[in-house]
């Protein structure tokens, strides 16, 4: 009982130190006026159990600013979501990104755009749901790709539109830093779901920045439909940074450093 208990108090923390920070100031107003003013009144026999508890509750209302603590963790947690936005300098550094943070910079992106963002911690029961947004009376549900997951098929965006339908959602929206499979595409414009591939999202955040980071939209890593010839993996085209070749392109296999195979582009 006692860890159930806990576990409840574990998950109301991290509701509320996910939600704007302004909530737990919120409920804990709405406690404090509970315990020291409303339970006293509408049980106010002091003859009855109720009515003694009632009294007792004025005792411990000072426990309401508990709910401070919770808020403080939000507004530290909200600024350095801020921080992180801004300072996303294009496709590479949006793609060194935890798969966690990568959620979390997906959500504050929407969060500019006057969206309410739910995260979703326990995806158990959710499926693909990383992040639920709102605005006005539209619900979306968004799920999140991480880096390793370069090409998104039409598998992920067909469970998202079961999902769509199951929650009642107004849209579907995936997100990935890489691309999407055509048929993935083709499904999404049928369906009208909405998909941001890494071009997209390096636009999207460009736009929001406070005072904008990145400088050219194209990034310097550009996917493509190639395969290393040594290992089979996908190759992606980059600009050489240093050497005699600055400035060239060449291509390069996405399972570096395990495989160093490289071929200058041609054309």
């Amino acid at each position: 009982m006692a860890r159930r208990n806990l576990s409840a108090l574990e998950a109301l923390f991290d509701i509320l130190t996910d939600a704007p920070w302004w909530t737990s100031l919120l409920v804990g107003g709405i406690s404090y006026a509970a315990l020291r003013f409303a339970f006293p009144i509408i049980w106010s026999n002091p003859k009855t159990m109720l009515g003694i508890l009632a009294g007792a509750t004025t005792q411990f209302a000072w426990i309401s600013v508990i709910f401070a603590f919770p808020a403080m963790v939000s507004m530290f947690q909200s600024a350095g979501k801020r921080r992180m936005l801004d300072r996303q300098n294009g496709i590479g550094s949006i793609r060194s990104l935890p798969w966690k943070r990568f959620e979390e910079l997906v959500g504050e992106a929407y969060r500019r755009q006057g969206f309410t963002v739910f995260e979703n911690p326990d995806k158990g029961t959710d499926g693909g749901i990383d992040l639920t947004i709102k605005r006005g009376s539209n619900t979306y549900l968004v799920q999140c790709k991480h880096w390793k997951t370069h090409k998104v098929g039409v598998k992920v965006v067909r469970e998202m539109l079961g999902l769509m339908a199951a929650h009642g959602a107004t849209g579907a929206i995936v997100v990935t830093s890489g691309v999407f499979t055509k048929e993935s595409i083709d499904f999404a414009t049928a369906q009208h779901i909405e998909l941001i591939d890494g071009d997209g999202l390096v636009r999207m955040i460009s736009a929001l920045q406070a005072t904008p980071a990145i400088t050219a939209v194209s990034s310097a890593l550009t996917v493509s439909a190639r395969t290393c010839p040594r290992c089979g993996k996908d190759q992606v085209l980059r600009t050489a940074r240093r050497g005699a070749n600055t400035g060239g392109k060449f291509w390069s296999c996405q399972n570096f450093p395990n495989c160093r195979y490289t071929e200058v582009a041609s054309g």
